[in-house]
């Protein structure tokens, strides 16, 4: 028995998941910017909110896509970010947090180009690009960014990593809530080589586009597009 067929025997809920480009989009950004939560009267909910209009469209296609439903509608919160959520007792059990690596490993790792969509969603998610080009990753769970670090490596993609950003117990202002917080995890960061930037940008980039136009801005700078 493969390691997908153990999967499928040992949690039934997944049985009609099939490893897609679309659902490793999914699991990327459930993964960084998403949630799986169980609500009372066994309600199982999938979403993410996002400030990017064109990660969270492309999030709303792969969910449908996935669960052989229309796209589920796109919400505009007050606060100007975009929010989408379905029911799906299967995904919960997928991506349900703290992620299992286990669990999502036989989706991603299916072909290349599930490796690259789970590892382009992510970085939507969790990323950033600085002005002289650096490419940086955040997340509280360190092994999650430690399998992103081996999804990079497989595609030739190498990365400095995880190292602390934030340490636990840290004061911080949330601007979207208004309110002061302490930190209740170390916060990791992983980054890539600068001398892979460019393979990064070629074989995973970004679907967020103010993303994608920024590291596109350093390349024609130092000449490389």
């Amino acid at each position: 028995m493969n390691i997908y067929n153990m999967l499928r025997s040992r949690v039934p809920s997944v049985e009609f998941l099939e490893p897609s480009p679309e659902l490793s989009q999914v699991i990327g950004v459930v993964a960084g910017d998403g949630w799986a939560v169980r609500r009372r009267g066994n309600e199982y909910l999938i979403g993410a909110k996002v400030k990017d209009g064109d990660l969270i469209e492309e999030f709303s296609r792969c969910l449908g896509k996935v669960l052989g439903r229309d796209p589920p509608r796109l919400r505009q919160e007050k606060d100007g970010a975009f929010m989408v959520e379905v029911k799906s007792k299967a995904l919960y059990e997928l991506l349900r947090k703290p992620i299992d690596i286990n669990r999502i490993a036989p989706f991603v790792e299916h072909c290349e180009e599930c490796m690259r969509r789970f590892a382009r969603s992510f970085f939507d998610s969790e990323g950033c690009v600085s002005k002289d080009g650096q490419i940086y990753c955040y997340n509280t769970d360190l092994q999650l960014l430690q399998y992103v670090r081996k999804i990079l490596n497989i595609l030739g993609i190498r990365t400095i990593g995880p190292k602390i950003y934030k340490k636990k117990g840290t004061i911080y202002f949330d601007r979207r809530s208004g309110e002061t917080y302490v930190r209740r995890k170390n916060v990791y960061y992983i980054y890539i080589r600068m001398s892979d930037v460019l393979r990064f940008y070629q074989h995973i980039g970004f679907t967020i586009q103010r993303k994608q136009r920024r590291l596109e801005e350093y390349l024609r700078k130092r000449g490389l597009l």
